[in-house]
C-alpha cells in the first residue's frame, strides 16, 4: 500500500466514524423522547434531527410519546341490604346502601301516622260562604244563615230556599212513621210517567184551600 493510499483509508474510515456517531446522536426522537421540529412563516414544517432551526424558522418541539397515566381502578357498585322491622337504624325497615369505601347510608321506612286528635269547630271556604261545623250536638254544612243539613243523633234536617231531588231511574222516599211534606206556598208532584202515593195505614191530603187532582184518569179507592 502506498503512502497515498494509506492517507485515503484513513480520512475513509474517520469520516465513517464522524457519521456514524453523528447518527446517533441525531436520532429522531432523541433520547429524551422530544422530536425537534422547525416551521417557518409559510406554514411549512419539518423534522430536524437537531437544533438551532434553519435561518428563517422556528423551533417547535413535541413529545413522541405523553407521560404515562396512572393505572385506573374499576369501579366498585354499592351493595344494597333489606332492613327487617325492629333494626337499630331503621326501626319500621329499610335498606342498608354501602358504598365501595365502606361508608353506609340508612333509608329507613316511615312510621304509621299517630291517631287524630278528636276536634271540635267549623271549617270555612276562603269566601266564608260555605261551612262545615263539627261538635258533639251534631254535624252542620252551612251556606249562608238559612240553608243548612243538620245531623242530629238519628235526625237529619234540611233547610233551603229550594230543593232539588233528581234520579235517573228510581226515587224512594220512606218513613217508619209519618212522611210529612210542607210548603209555604205549592207543593208540586210531577211525574213523566205514573205517579203512585201508597200508604198501608191512613192516608191524608190537606190543603188550607182548594185541592186539586188532575189526571186523564184519577182512581180514588
Amino acid at each position: 500500500m502506498t503512502k497515498r493510499d494509506f492517507v485515503a483509508a484513513a480520512a475513509g474510515a474517520l469520516a465513517a466514524s464522524a457519521l456514524a456517531g453523528g447518527v446517533a446522536w441525531a436520532a429522531i426522537p432523541d433520547s429524551g423522547g422530544v422530536i425537534q421540529g422547525c416551521y417557518n412563516n409559510g406554514g411549512n414544517l419539518k423534522v430536524v434531527p437537531e437544533l438551532p432551526c434553519p435561518k428563517g424558522w422556528t423551533s417547535l418541539p413535541w413529545n413522541q410519546e405523553g407521560a404515562k397515566g396512572d393505572p385506573g381502578t374499576d369501579g366498585v357498585s354499592p351493595t344494597v341490604t333489606q332492613l327487617s322491622a325492629g333494626n337499630a337504624n331503621c326501626p319500621t325497615g329499610g335498606a342498608a346502601l354501602v358504598d365501595a369505601s365502606g361508608s353506609t347510608a340508612y333509608v329507613c321506612n316511615g312510621a304509621a301516622g299517630a291517631d287524630g286528635q278528636a276536634f271540635a269547630g267549623t271549617f270555612t271556604s276562603p269566601n266564608g260562604e260555605y261551612s262545615i261545623t263539627v261538635g258533639d250536638a251534631g254535624i252542620t254544612l252551612a251556606h249562608g244563615p238559612s240553608n243548612s243539613i243538620l245531623l242530629t243523633g238519628d235526625d237529619l234536617t234540611i233547610r233551603s230556599d229550594d230543593i232539588s231531588i233528581q234520579s235517573a231511574r228510581s226515587t224512594m222516599v220512606q218513613a217508619g212513621t209519618t212522611a210529612n211534606v210542607q210548603a209555604g206556598t205549592t207543593a208540586t208532584f210531577d211525574a213523566a210517567g205514573n205517579l203512585s202515593i201508597t200508604t198501608s195505614a191512613t192516608g191524608l191530603f190537606h190543603a188550607g184551600g182548594p185541592l186539586n187532582l188532575q189526571g186523564s184518569v184519577v182512581n180514588i179507592n
